[in-house]
């Protein structure tokens, strides 16, 4: 016997309003839910999606866990500023199926801050797949959660949406809207995936950055990937005086991977060593790198570093072997890892055809027969430096770079300086095994053994968004704004506050209360700071009353 709810129901993310403002209705569809914050053993699957446990490389069916972000009815995106009030009830109901030896479990909490967690009720488990949640007081944010269990893999519980419907406490509007509004407020990707990042003034990491002029190139240059691109050819140029120089027991203290000598630091290792090089050296200038391994085409193994760039809003790779990046050849905008694996899979594999089922020799007929790999979508931008060498003549569409996107996994942590244990040995030997976080696809890229069960296909768990300040904005007064403030920054200390243009004298803690003045521009900016005085991306809100 199965148990359906809202069965007609077609649910898409949105926000509206009923009868005069009383009621807000949020819609969140099964594409909206596999990307909430944390989703644990899910997948997305059918012609119209719905969620269910995912059963790769699993002969038994584990638990499966959606928690979604936390939820504003009466503003779910968080670019604008909506007049504070109260709800008196909020109805929630599951559009989910269970057939018999498995269920779903609906759980909520609430809470009267957007960013902190401080003063939430505890999760609350309903009884059934509609919930009614009463007695509210302030808390007018929420948060769900939705847990799935099954004992017959044939018979698996499915999750179609989730609709919430908010009923307001009677308010009175103020009598004046604001006759302007111009908002610019950072999102905040926030990831469930624990990032572990090194500390820039780390003895080590301070002292090769103090010995060596690779900072000196990243301050010469001019717009910050600019800076990145002279930093990683600077890298590419550092001479080699060992290239097969390591075998399991890999070190990665640059101290251990080089020398100094007369003419400068020279790095023993292959691409391990120069990414472990450019890695410790961007952790020195206070900036957030990540070691990947790449591997598939030809059965080749790279390794190569991604990191976060301000004015891009986004992770970009850097490759400091071979001093190469990527770019999208319409908007020349460098790409990340998973881009390139995108377009390696779409250009190179043909429907039903996978990275994993296809032999070296397939793979190298195939890209021969379509010209090689420089007939993608894609441009490689190289310095001609490899490995402390000239070599202007690679052939990128062949050799080892995005062609090796095939196979993806990314360490979790760069602080092996301050926490060298557990370490990785080699690298590019976690392609079997769970030592990494590996990047699959629901199509082209499965994970490339039985063994493997830690991965994950959703964007959001690789890419957090990094170094912002965001904040939540409430209308309390006819000329009064309550503020709230988060960040997704590293080693975060306070946050930097100006009212029109001039710095808070003062100021801590994590909200203000902004009183505006009438009939002029009222500017509010708010930026992050961390313990080692980098500033991050400001967010702003311009208001006219």
């Amino acid at each position: 016997m199965s148990r359906t709810l809202l069965a007609s129901a077609v649910l898409s993310l949105s926000s509206f309003a009923f009868s005069e403002n009383s009621v807000d209705t949020v819609s969140l569809d099964a594409t909206a839910l596999y990307n909430s914050f944390r989703l644990e053993n899910m997948v997305i699957a059918g012609a119209v999606p719905y969620l269910t446990i995912d059963m790769t490389n699993r002969a038994t069916p584990p638990q499966a866990v959606i928690e979604t972000d936390v939820i504003d009815p009466i503003d779910t995106e968080n670019q604008s500023v909506k007049q504070v009030t109260q709800f008196d009830k909020i109805t929630l109901t599951l559009d989910g199926t269970h057939p018999d030896g498995s269920a779903i479990e609906l759980w909520t909490r609430t809470g009267s801050s957007f960013f902190s967690k401080k003063g939430w009720t505890e999760w609350e488990k309903a009884s059934s797949l509609k919930s009614t949640l009463s007695s509210l007081g302030k808390n007018r944010y929420l948060q769900v959660r939705m847990v799935l269990t099954a004992t017959d893999k044939t018979k698996l519980p499915k999750i179609n949406g989730l609709l919430i419907i908010a009923e307001k406490v009677k308010i009175e509007p103020f009598s004046k809207s604001f006759s302007k509004i111009d908002i610019k407020n950072e999102r905040l990707v926030v990831s469930p995936i624990k990032y572990e990042w090194e500390k820039p003034d780390q003895a080590d990491v301070a002292k090769f950055i103090a010995k060596t002029k690779y900072a000196s190139v990243f301050k010469k240059r001019g717009t910050e990937m600019e800076k990145l691109i002279a930093l990683n050819t600077a890298i590419a140029k550092t001479p080699n005086y060992e290239h097969d120089g390591w075998s399991d027991n890999y070190p990665w203290s640059v101290f251990e991977l080089g020398r100094f000598t007369k003419k400068g630091y020279e790095i023993k290792g292959h691409c391990m060593s120069y990414a472990a090089l450019l890695a410790t050296v961007l952790t020195g200038l206070n900036r957030y790198p990540r070691h990947w391994a790449i591997s598939g085409f030809r059965d080749r193994d790279h390794e190569i570093v991604d990191v976060w760039v301000d004015s891009l809003r986004k992770w970009v790779y850097l490759d400091p072997s071979l001093s190469t990046y990527y770019q999208n050849p319409e908007t020349k905008e460098p790409l990340s890892v998973i881009e390139m694996h995108n377009i390696f899979v779409k250009t190179f594999l043909k429907r039903g055809e996978s990275t994993a089922s296809m032999t070296v020799k397939e793979q190298k007929d195939r890209v021969k027969s379509m010209g090689g790999g420089k007939t993608a979508p894609i441009i490689c931008v190289d310095s001609g430096w490899h490995y402390g060498a000239k070599n202007p003549g690679y052939d990128w569409g062949w050799e080892t770079g995005y062609m090796t996107t095939c196979f993806i996994r990314v360490t979790t942590r760069n602080n092996f300086y301050s926490k060298k244990e557990p370490w990785f040995r080699h690298f590019g030997g976690g392609i079997n095994h769970n030592t990494f976080l590996h990047y699959v696809d629901d199509h082209n890229s499965p994970p490339r053994s039985d063994t493997i069960t830690s991965y994950s296909r959703r964007l959001r768990d690789f890419y957090p968004s990094m170094n912002q300040a965001a904040f939540k904005a409430s209308r309390t007064g006819e000329k009064s704004i309550e503020l709230e403030f988060g960040n997704t920054q590293p080693f975060f200390k306070k946050y930097l506050l100006k009212i029109d243009g001039k710095p808070v004298p003062k100021f801590t803690g994590s909200s203000f209360t902004w009183n505006l003045k009438s009939g002029v521009k009222n500017t509010m900016e708010v930026a992050p700071e961390d313990a080692y005085g980098k500033q991050g991306i400001p967010s702003m809100l311009i208001i006219v009353p």
